[in-house]
């Protein structure tokens, strides 16, 4: 079976993911994962989406990018001791 291309179904690929099959179908439908419709006719009614494995290794290794960078907001400033607060 060298070379020979196996594909996974949205629940099939949420299980291994740990998410809903909803999730995949989003992803799908948003282009964020390349899957295809095999149904027989597609754009119409249920969709039949299926996902190679080199669509999800894509998809991972564009998720997988560095970390956030660190928010830059300044904490406040503290009050000096001898600030006296009228108002509240």
């Amino acid at each position: 079976m060298q070379g020979m291309t196996t594909y996974l179904t949205p629940p099939q690929l949420a299980k291994l993911w740990k998410c809903k099959p909803d999730k995949i179908v989003c992803l799908i439908k948003r282009g964020e994962l390349e899957g295809f419709d095999i149904s027989h006719n597609p754009g119409i009614g249920r969709p039949r989406y299926r996902i190679s494995w080199e669509a999800i290794k894509a998809f991972e290794q564009r998720r997988s990018g560095a970390a956030p960078a660190k928010s830059l907001r300044k904490r406040k400033a503290a009050m000096p001791k001898d600030f006296v607060r009228y108002f509240s």
